[in-house]
């Protein structure tokens, strides 16, 4: 069983960042499951594909995950669990500023951000439900490295988050392959349908001819 010390796969990685949420949620595999479609992008362009590096705060007194920033690897996701809160922001523009430094690919979080023209200005990928101006009235962390819940959906640290414009998809590390050979066959089955599509063909004929 990998532990979230050991990477993930740089090769496994790569080809999600070729496919699209939607793709990956079209599996129905049992080890991908799709946030809240609350948590969006922040921006236009927000892309995102890597290892989640979670932590929990206190949702009666938000507190930044700085500790875990400091920590994280390079392509590492960071995800928040916020328990909700959208009172106060756990993310702003100087976390963002700091992650784009050391590599951080993105964050994730069910809380609300903030500085959010600033952030959009770096092009750094922030997923959220909210945005408040209002900044963090705690002082640590609860834990890192665990298991966290966002919404219904409990990610381990490790799996792999992906993220864009449509959502965000959260991709068990121990089915990946399997996975992501599911969502390469769909994928390209859809490129047939394009295919059959710019042949002149009518879209019951499309999805015939491509097997859907």
């Amino acid at each position: 069983m990998p532990t979230r010390t050991d990477p993930v796969n740089e090769t496994l990685l790569d080809g999600f960042r070729e496919l699209s949420t939607p793709v990956v949620a079209d599996t129905k595999h049992q080890g991908v499951a799709v946030l809240s479609g609350s948590i969006e992008a922040i921006h236009a362009g927000c892309s995102v594909v890597g290892a989640a590096r979670t932590t929990r705060v206190d949702p009666s007194a938000i507190w930044p995950p700085v500790e875990t920033l400091v920590d994280a690897d390079a392509g590492d996701v960071i995800v928040i669990d916020a328990g909700g809160c959208i009172e106060e922001a756990v993310w702003g523009e100087l976390l963002s500023t700091y992650a784009e430094t050391i590599g951080v690919a993105g964050m994730v979080t069910d809380g609300a951000v903030r500085d959010i023209s600033e952030i959009r200005d770096l092009g750094f990928p922030v997923f959220a439900p909210a945005r408040t101006p209002r900044g963090p009235s705690g002082s640590a962390e609860i834990e890192r490295d665990v298991p966290i819940a966002l919404g219904e959906t409990v990610i381990e640290p490790g799996d792999i988050v992906m993220g864009d414009e449509s959502g965000v998809a959260v991709i068990d590390r121990n089915a990946a392959e399997e996975i992501l050979a599911d969502a390469r066959e769909i994928e390209e089955t859809e490129r047939a349908v394009r295919r059959h599509i710019d042949d002149g063909k009518s879209l019951e004929e499309a999805f015939e001819h491509a097997g859907m």
